[in-house]
Parts: C-alpha cells; structure tokens; sequence
C-alpha cells in the first residue's frame, strides 16, 4: 500500500511539474492554431458555420497551386543544398583544426540574427553593385551587365540555404561529436579505414611492410657472408609460414656458395639482387611518402579553403550591411564607400525615436525571458530527471512552437489578446514571445538536468548535506552554465522576434525589428543598416556569451555535460 501511494504521489508531483509548460503550449500554441483553423473554414465574415469555399476559392487560383508547389520545391532544395554543405563543413570541424572554435562559432550566426537582417545583408551583397557582380563585371570582365540573383528563385534558394543550414550543420555536428571515439579506433584496429584515405593508407602500410622485410633480409645476407657458420640461428621456428617462406632468401645465397666451392660469386649475385631490389624499394618508399605528404598538404588546404570560402559566405552580408550604415555616397561600381560618416547613426537616433525603440526591446525581452525561465525549470527538470511515460513525444509536441512557422498562430494570438486587451502592452507581447522562447529554454535545461551524475548528488547527501545545502553547493553551480545558456538564447530569441510582435505591438510597443521593417519600407537603406547593426550587434555578443559556456554543437541535441 505505501508502495502505491508513493508512486501515485511521484506521478503527481511529476505532472504538477509539467503543468506550467502544458499549459504555455495550449495557451499561447494550440488554442491560438486552433482558433486559425476554425476561422479558415468560416464563411467570409461571419462568425458560425462551416464553409470549405475558401480553400476551394484559394486553391482555385493558379498562382496559389504555384506557390504551395514552389513552397516544397524551395524547401526540398534547401534541405538537400543544406545537407551537401554541412557534411563536410562538419566533418573538417570535427577534426578540431586551427580555429576550429571560431568557425563553430560562425555556423550559428544565420540563427542568431534576425531573418530580416540576414536579408538585407544578402540583398545588398548580391545586389547589382554588390561585390559577387563587381568581381565578375570589373575583376574578371566575364559579364558586362551584373548576374541578376536578388528577387529570383536563385536568390531565394541562397538565402534559405544561408538562413536554415545552421539547423542541419549544428545538428550533424553534435552526432558526430556523440560518437564513441572507441568504435572508431576498433574499426581501425581492424583494418576500417576511413573514406578515400583507406587506398591510400593501406598501400602505404604494405610497402613499409615489404621494405622492412627486404632491409632484414639484406642485413642478414652480408651478415651471413662474415659468419656462414652461425646460419643455423637465423632459421625461423616451424609453424611460421611467413618467416619460413622469407627462410629461401636466406639459404639460395648459401647454397650457390656451396655448390661453387669456397667462390662468393653466387652469393655476392644473392646480395647484389637484393641490393638492386631494395634501393628499387627504397626509391618507391620515398616516392609514395612525398606523395601522400604532398597529398596530406593539398587536403588540408583545400579544407581551409573550404572553410574560409563557408566564413566569408555568411560573414559577407554583415560587413556590407555595416559599410553601408557608415558610408556616404558610395553608389556606382565603388567597392568601398568613398566616405565615411555617422550621421546614419544620428539620424536613426534622433528621426526614429531609437532610444524608445530600444527600452521597448529590452524591457519585453525581458520579461520573456522571465515567465520563459520560470515555466521551463520545472518543466525541464520533470522532463529530464523523472520517470515519465512518453517523455520523448512529450518533449517533441512542446518543441511544436519552434517546427511551425509562428505566422500559422499568431493570427489566433493577436485575436485572443485582442480580447484581453493585451495588445500594445509590454507584458502582451512579451507573453506572445514566450511562445516561442519557452520551447527554448525547456529543451536546454531538461538536457542540462538530465546530464547530472546522481552519483554526485548521492555523495553529496552521504556527507551530510541535506536538500537545500545539496541544491545551492552541488545541484546549482552544476546546471549554472545551462540556465545561462538559456538565459541569453531566449533572450536574444526575443529581442529579435518580429511575426509575433508585428500581429501584438502597437505605437508604445515598438521594438527594433518592427522599426527596421518600417525602415526598409520606406527606403532608407543606409539608416536601415544602421538600425540593423543594433540588432547584429547584440546578436553577435550574445552568442560569444553562448560560446563561451558552451560548445555550439550541444544547443542541438541537448546540453549533456554542460
């Protein structure tokens, strides 16, 4: 009977603890989708009844069947483009070569900045006098009119690839790096080599092999030729098929030395063959090792240059978008603004109320990251140190938020809100943020939980350390590094986020990503690069920050040994 009350009592305790994300999942997800859903099959402008006439008028267009069918094309291009790109990104990473940290680094900027700015960085890069056509039009002369990439499926896959492939690159890193380094080092044991090298590798071997065998047999000979009476010790014990096989190199130059007499003429023929065969050898040993040398050097640069040419591509866009916040009058085929100036920066400052701007950002971001954090403690800690049936399928269907793009719900929220009077409320729109900051931060520290070794909290308690004392000395600084990590990822998620606060803002609202919408909107594009660069640069910081705690490879794939 205890028996059962304590597990009743565990399962209890157990969904108390899951409740607070359950409930961030149906309050600001599933209801919100739902109520999309529900509208989608309204009549057009009325409230009850059910209508399948605007799926039928939508789908009847012909440009609606091209979208959704350019929709999937874009996305199965971008996932196989992804895939090719990150295989041997991470592969080369994984080797752990220099300045491997900062191209790890590099692989997370496209998810950390916002997609509005990676676009415009894109648009100005490989705009008409961006420096891809520059080169093609001034350096090389190939083409006399610029190679048009913006608005085109071209450009669109390039940005795609650029926005997303940080998903796929993290995600193959952080199985590579889970990898039992054993298996791989058994494999090899057993004579598995890896990829192209194996050729190479196992011809290496078998010529060494062969070379130390002709470099005994030459010792031997003229060693024999000194101390023919001492041969019988040079013979290999029987069994030895290999040895006993090699045993006939040794004894032709002896036997031709006995049928001619007391002549060394035969076995000097012995000797000298196998002289000639072994400097043959000797030259096709060097040989082989300057090649694979030489192939060794190409390898590496050609891996350095691949990584170099993959920092460039996403490091690029930044840099245009920074020398055109500071530039004046760079316009023509000028690689480099003919000026320089901060008066991009004032004007943002003084004509689009920045310092307003930004506390809204800052303030929302924060409270965001507040309700975000005290939802996913005990959510997370449920998830990742207790025993709950479909923990997996749990887990997945509270990551939904961050699978589904939030334009789908975040028409239900503005409408929900609406009726809340949360609309144009700091605490409105920081709570529409949580919806997508929650699932963050509940996958982080349910991984950062589920990595504590319980042999350290038991000995812990075996000192005498009783629950709090275990918690605030043991339990706590164990998982700072994860509640930090997901302190700074949830808060840069919201101080980014623009779907969710363009459908919750209003004019006291305002934030940094809805201003420099606005600001392209009306054309501004070097006090657009300026309002950007508020946005990059804290990006930028907080993701060093990340870095830092941890490695980015782990914030897929959860944050075990944090």
């Amino acid at each position: 009977m205890a028996a059962i009350l304590k597990r009743q009592r565990y399962g209890l305790v157990s969904l108390l603890m899951l409740m607070p994300g359950v409930a961030s999942f149906l309050g600001l997800f599933f209801y919100p989708m739902l109520i999309t859903v529900m509208r989608s099959f309204r009549p057009e402008g009325e409230t009850m009844g059910w209508t399948l006439a605007n799926y039928v008028e939508f789908l009847g267009q012909a440009g609606a069947r091209q979208v959704i069918v350019l929709t999937f094309g874009l996305a199965i291009a971008c996932t196989l483009l992804s895939i090719v790109l990150s295989v041997p990104l991470t592969l080369l990473l994984r080797t752990k070569l220099a300045g491997h940290r900062l191209f790890r680094l590099t692989i997370l900027i496209p998810i950390t900045v916002p997609g509005l700015v990676g676009a415009l960085g894109l648009l100005l890069f490989y705009g008409s006098r961006g420096w891809p056509n520059l080169f093609l039009t001034q350096t090389l002369g190939v083409v006399k009119e610029p190679v048009q990439i913006n608005y085109t499926l071209a450009g669109l896959v390039v940005f795609y690839v650029w926005h997303y492939f940080s998903y796929t690159a993290v995600t193959t890193l952080s199985t590579l790096e889970g990898l039992d380094p054993a298996f791989e080092e058994a494999a090899a044991g057993l004579g598995c080599h890896a990829l192209a090298g194996a050729a190479l590798r196992g011809a290496a071997a078998d010529h060494a092999r062969r070379a130390g065998g002709l470099g005994a047999h030459l010792h031997g000979s003229l060693w024999l030729l000194q101390h023919p009476a001492d041969y019988r010790r040079l013979l290999p014990p029987a069994g030895r098929a290999d040895l006993q096989a090699d045993r006939g190199l040794y004894t032709q130059p002896l036997v031709g030395c006995q049928r001619d007499g007391c002549g060394h003429g035969a076995a000097a023929v012995g000797v000298s063959d196998l002289l000639h065969e072994g400097v043959e050898e000797a030259d096709r040993m060097r040989t082989l090792r300057q090649y694979l040398r030489a192939l060794c050097d190409a390898k590496k640069l050609l891996g350095y240059t691949f990584i170099l040419c993959f920092f460039l591509w996403v490091t690029t866009p930044f840099l245009m978008i920074a020398l055109k916040s500071v530039g004046r009058n760079w316009f023509g085929k000028a690689w480099l603004p003919p000026e320089l100036t901060t008066d991009w920066y004032v004007w943002a400052v003084n004509v689009t109320n920045i310092p307003e701007v930004l506390k809204n950002s800052l303030v929302i971001a924060g409270l965001a990251v507040t309700i975000a954090t005290i939802i996913a403690i005990p959510t997370g800690w449920a998830l990742g140190r207790r025993r709950i049936p479909g923990k997996e399928v749990i887990t997945s269907i509270i990551l939904l938020p961050r699978m589904i793009p939030p334009i789908a719900y975040a028409l239900g929220v503005a409408q929900i809100f609406y009726r809340l009077h949360l609309i144009d409320k700091h605490i409105g729109v920081a709570i529409a943020h949580v919806a997508i900051c929650a699932p963050y931060a509940i996958l982080v520290l349910s991984s950062t939980f589920e990595g504590l070794d319980d042999r350290v909290l038991e000995a812990a308690g075996v000192c005498g350390a009783n629950s709090l004392q275990t918690f605030f000395h043991v339990t706590l600084p164990l998982v700072m590094p994860g509640i930090l990590s997901s302190l700074i990822f949830t808060f840069t998620t919201s101080y980014n986020e623009f779907t969710l606060t363009l459908m919750t803002y209003g004019p006291k609202t305002m934030t940094l990503p809805v201003r420099t919408y606005l600001a392209v909107g009306e054309g501004y594009w070097e006090v657009t690069s300026a309002l950007s660069m508020l946005l990059i640069v804290p990006s930028l910081f907080v993701l060093f920050m990340i870095q830092r705690q941890v490695q980015p490879e782990k914030l897929v794939g959860g944050f075990k040994g944090v």
